[in-house]
């Protein structure tokens, strides 16, 4: 992204992506912000079968010896007509309004709502 003045770089990301977006595949991503953080990101996804799949993603700031900034990991299940995410995340931003946090998320989501029938 360049600046709108003066045309000098603002943020730059890079990112390699190995896999199939529909099955299993890593994307790792560089971010490095003009006079600002500069951060590496991982994020894997594991399709275990046609019902299962575990995911998993890190971020980290580079210039501040590597602190991690944010981290997850989910496990999902699909059936038919609904899919349940398991995941725990830990956030490590510090501030002096926002403190590290963990949390336990379960998501039901419902398929089949709002789908035309065919």
């Amino acid at each position: 992204r360049l600046d709108n003045a003066d045309f000098n770089i603002r943020r730059m990301d890079n990112y390699l992506k190995i896999g199939h977006a529909n099955k299993s595949y890593l994307r790792v991503t560089h971010t490095q912000l003009a006079d600002g953080p500069e951060e590496l990101s991982a994020y894997a996804n594991l399709v275990l079968n046609n019902k299962w799949q575990v995911s998993a993603e890190t971020r980290r700031d580079i210039a501040d010896k590597g602190r991690q900034l944010y981290g997850q990991v989910a496990l999902e299940y699909t059936h038919d007509c609904y899919r349940l995410t398991m995941l725990t995340r830990r956030t490590g931003y510090t501030t002096t309004d926002v403190q590290p946090s963990t949390d336990y998320i379960l998501n039901l989501e419902l398929l089949t709502l709002g789908r035309d029938r065919e």
